[in-house]
């Protein structure tokens, strides 16, 4: 009998048996009999059994160490992770841009003054924290803020390891309401706090720090200060590496809690660093999260200066007047990695913040810092598409809500004799359909509903409305989609109309041959079913105030080629600004420029960019003042015989965006209704006026007396007349429903009505978009917002990073079609779940009905966004956040089989929850709630 494998894997987890065993051979094998502990062959045994245990965990410490597949914990993966890579080890924070205001005058009473430059100077200082909805910004430059008379000047000061911005900042100067002047300009800022420690090196004693963190550890940055002079300090989060000749700063990295340590023999009596100080700063941050800061006033932006001010400008900073605004989102950041995250991201080589993703496995983990996760649907010779997709309610919650929403794409039928809403235009050879167009999903078919349907829901009481939306599955498409037709080919282009921005504006000149001094002080656009309204409010000294308001004027310039195309803004006395109309059909050319109906140009297309910097030129045409022939000279003012520039200023209009990272695909199919129909009765009219003796042919043709034998200069019938019956009957060219014929008498082809068009589109469940409630319009607004962040700014960042003829695009991950889960069985995509409460009465109460069911749908939406979840995992979670009181819960319907695990086999389609409208006009789940008592 020998030892076998299976005895030597006794030796790891039991010693003692493998010795026994080996007495046992003995004995049985021979005649020999061990039974004196003090024999000195049972201590050799021992020492053998034990020395190879040693040695088998030291082979197995170091098979986890070679090999990332069997690793325990993070110090066995972080021996394959470079310094460099470790920064995408933690958490990532956010950035956002934020708008800085420093009060002009304060500069000018507190700041450092430079007599040989004539300017003012002041500093924010560098650690300069913003705080807004309990977040912590952090400012990680000096900026230095220059003025000079009507001139200001802003530059970040870089240091040589931070290259995430550059050095100058636009600036403006604008005017408040109270007509002060303020430098204004954007900062991006880091959601960081930072912390710092000062510890002074003594030689032999253990430096071994603990610091609790209430955020998730991003960096550290460490500095020995020495000499007056300070030096970076070697930073490693992996126990086995460190640098002999440079001081290297052990950290090590929990939930809660981050641990620093040196290693002894840097601080021995004869080591040049002991004696000298420890700076240690720990950058924390929340990681993923998504704010709206347009929700948020000036007054809600909170800004704290560092205590310690490195120089004399930036100590002047405290005494002057400033505030933070912003109408950004703040979208970003990444959680710290989990060990099963980082494990994957070592064996598949993709660990830290790759610039250029090569593999698939290296994309997928690039998208995954955004919380994105990708699924490949093309991959050809020519093209390789992915589709990004990431689910909205995990980024954002409103408390206010009592149902997050959903997102969803579908395949859009379009067929023209069946349409009649008022979003959907037909134009020649174009399909417009506009934000929030109204459809309705029916079998997987997607159609557009009736006008009469539209106008009974905006009319109807909220009950019958309510009613309505729970027998019918509607949804609101969100942006613009112009589908254009050429030769068979498709070209769809996907655009946002819907929340055009003015900013940046600034003055170039002023017209100083008038004593009238006068600039733009306030702003706004609005985007209307014609076009946009664009209102300007206007600050005028005394002078300029004696001038009549109705000959005032401002023009807008927009570039066209090498000329312009002019809108005129004037006195609006219903809103006390001054108004101009920019009218559109609202389509774009295929230059993606905004075709344009009204305004003056020499050119008879008058199309504009969707974002430009625009020309504004106040004038006036008061006659009581000269007209200046040096100024004018220099500006063109179109239309107008006498006029007299003021001001001249710049503004950047952004009217809307292309959404190319939106994911589409376009095609048509042909009917039997192949050609042209009349729409309507057309009547039969003469084709040229008719004199006494001229013949009229059964088409309304004129025939004139050719021979002249006959001349008469009595008109008879003008051009246009409709042609009568000798009864007096009209006399039709078409009736409603006849075929159309060209000029030679041949049916013409229908390029709309004979075809059925097909598109992809992004759509939200209609109630948000319906509902008569501010909060839920809001959100809705808010939830759009931050799919335009992620189009305009996520996905232009992953494209950029690709390899040629790669793109990615976004798509939400649900459809109004089945999902398969399970063993590839279809279920329904839409459910109304049923909830069973069993309760204690005694420890059990409610106030609200609907209150309890949002709470259950809100944890029920949590986890059928999963790939895979459990009944079992939503019961506890009910049982859990719903309170005392609540002995057993029963969920029913997710699926039509009511499995307790669910695993969707297409991750590119889940089941949603059904909505409803309420009687105090909210949106929440569809849930049927029984409570029965125990």
């Amino acid at each position: 009998m020998r030892i076998t494998e299976n005895d030597f894997e006794d030796i790891k987890s039991s010693p003692l048996t493998v010795q026994r065993r080996v007495i046992e051979i003995i004995e049985n094998e021979t005649d020999i009999s061990i039974d004196n502990p003090t024999n000195p062959f049972v201590l050799g045994l021992e020492t053998s059994v034990a020395g190879t245990r040693f040695a088998l965990d030291e082979l197995t410490s170091n098979m986890r160490i070679l090999f990332p597949s069997l690793s325990e914990d993070e110090q066995d993966l972080f021996h394959h992770i470079t310094t460099e890579e470790e920064s995408g080890t933690f958490a990532i924070p956010s950035d956002v841009k934020l708008t800085f205001m420093i009060n002009v005058n304060k500069i000018k009473e507190v700041g450092i003054y430079d007599e040989n430059t004539q300017t003012f100077k002041t500093t924010l200082p560098k650690y300069t924290e913003i705080i807004v909805a309990d977040t912590i910004f952090t400012l990680l430059h000096d900026v230095d803020i220059y003025y000079r008379g009507d001139y200001s000047y802003v530059e970040e000061i870089i240091e040589e390891d931070q290259q995430d911005n550059t050095g100058n900042v636009y600036s403006v100067i604008t005017k408040d309401i109270d007509n002060l002047d303020w430098i204004t300009f954007e900062l991006k800022v880091k959601q960081l706090k930072r912390e710092y420690v000062e510890i002074g090196l003594i030689p032999n004693q253990k430096v071994d720090l603990t610091f609790n963190i209430d955020n998730q550890y991003a960096y550290t940055k460490a500095y020995l200060y020495r000499d007056g002079n300070t030096y970076p300090v070697n930073i490693t989060h992996n126990s086995s590496v460190y640098n002999h000749d440079n001081l290297t700063l052990r950290v090590k990295v929990s939930e809660t809690k981050v641990n620093y340590s040196i290693p002894m023999f840097y601080l021995i009596d004869s080591s040049p660093l002991v004696n000298s100080n420890l700076i240690i700063e720990i950058y924390t941050t929340k990681g993923r999260i998504v704010i709206p800061l347009d929700k948020f006033s000036t007054n809600d932006f909170k800004i704290k200066l560092p205590k310690k001010f490195r120089t004399p400008e930036a100590s002047t900073m405290e005494k002057i007047d400033k505030m933070v605004l912003s109408r950004n989102i703040v979208d970003g950041g990444s959680n710290i990695k989990t060990f099963e995250e980082l494990r994957e991201e070592v064996i598949y080589n993709t660990t830290g913040i790759r610039d250029l993703p090569i593999t698939e496995h290296s994309l997928a983990r690039f998208v995954a810092n955004r919380n994105f996760f990708i699924s490949k649907v093309e991959d050809n010779l020519v093209l390789r598409s992915f589709i990004a997709s990431k689910d909205v309610n995990a980024e954002y919650k409103d408390i206010n809500i009592k149902a997050n929403i959903d997102l969803l794409h579908s395949t859009l039928e379009l067929y023209k004799p069946s349409i009649n809403q008022d979003t959907i235009i037909f134009n020649d050879n174009d399909i417009l359909v506009k934000s929030n167009t109204i459809v309705s999903a029916n079998n997987g078919k997607l159609i557009p509903i009736d006008q009469n349907i539209k106008d009974f829901i905006k009319t109807s009481p909220t009950n019958e409305v309510s009613s309505f939306m729970q027998d019918n599955e509607l949804y609101s498409i969100p942006f613009y989609y112009l589908i254009r037709e050429d030769r068979d080919i498709l070209e769809t282009y996907i655009y946002d109309l819907d929340k055009p921005v003015m900013k940046n504006l600034y003055i170039n000149n002023k017209n100083t041959y008038f004593i009238q001094n006068v600039n733009i002080t306030r702003y706004g656009i609005f985007k209307k079913d014609y076009g946009f309204d664009i209102h300007f409010t206007l600050y005028g000294n005394k002078e300029f105030e004696t001038i009549d308001k109705s000959k005032v004027f401002i023009q807008i310039g927009y570039q066209l080629g090498n000329t312009k195309v002019y809108f005129k803004a004037s006195y609006d006395s219903d809103t006390n600004t001054y108004k101009a109309i920019i009218e559109s059909d609202l389509t774009l050319t295929d230059s993606k420029r905004l075709n344009v109906t009204n305004g003056y140009s020499q050119l008879f297309d008058k199309n504009i960019k969707l974002d430009e910097n625009v020309e504004l030129i106040i004038y006036t045409t008061d006659t009581s003042l000269p007209v200046d022939v040096r100024y004018e000279s220099t500006l063109e003012i179109v239309n107008e015989t006498h006029a007299n520039a003021l001001t001249k200023e710049t503004i950047n209009i952004i009217l809307g965006n292309v959404l190319d990272r939106l994911w589409n695909k376009s095609y048509m199919t042909y009917t039997d209704f192949r050609f042209k129909r009349s729409e309507e009765d057309v009547y039969l009219t003469y084709k040229d006026d008719v004199y006494a003796g001229d013949i009229v042919s059964e088409e309304g043709v004129i025939i004139h007396n050719e021979d002249n034998s006959y001349f008469s200069t009595k008109l008879l019938y003008r051009k246009g007349d409709i042609i009568r019956d000798d009864l007096g009957n009209p006399l039709y060219k078409y009736r409603k429903g006849d075929y159309l014929k060209d000029e030679n008498g041949d049916l013409i082809e229908d390029t709309i009505s004979g075809r059925v068009f097909y598109t992809d589109v992004i759509m939200s469940q209609a109630e948000y978009f319906i509902v008569d409630n501010s909060n839920y319009k809001d959100y809705y607004t808010t939830i759009l917002d931050i799919i335009r962040n992620w189009l305009n700014d996520d996905l232009e960042v992953f494209n950029n990073k690709l390899l040629e003829h790669s793109f990615i695009y976004y798509r939400p991950h649900k459809k109004i079609t089945s999902p398969k889960v399970n063993d590839n069985l279809f279920t329904k995509h839409i459910v109304k779940p049923k909830v069973t409460l069993y309760i204690d009465q005694n420890l059990y109460s409610i106030s609200s009905q609907e209150d309890e069911i949002s709470k259950i749908g809100k944890i029920i939406h949590s986890y059928i966004s999963k790939n895979t979840f459990r009944l079992t995992d939503i019961r506890e979670d009910i049982k859990s956040k719903l309170g005392n009181g609540i002995l057993s819960v029963k969920v029913e319907n997710l699926d039509e089989n009511n499995h307790e695990v669910i695993e969707y086999k297409d991750f590119n389609n889940r089941i949603i929850l059904d909505k409803k409208i309420t009687s105090s006009k909210e949106v929440n789940y569809d849930i049927e709630l029984k409570i029965e008592t125990l």
